[in-house]
């Protein structure tokens, strides 16, 4: 079973395993 996935499925399983914390530091990066 080899397969990609989609850039913006790496930031929604970021998202649901920090809990959004990775958003935030981004969002405070910027």
């Amino acid at each position: 079973m080899s397969y990609t996935l989609p850039p913006y499925h790496f930031e929604v399983y970021c998202n649901l395993i920090f809990g959004g914390r990775l958003s935030q530091m981004l969002s405070l990066s910027q």
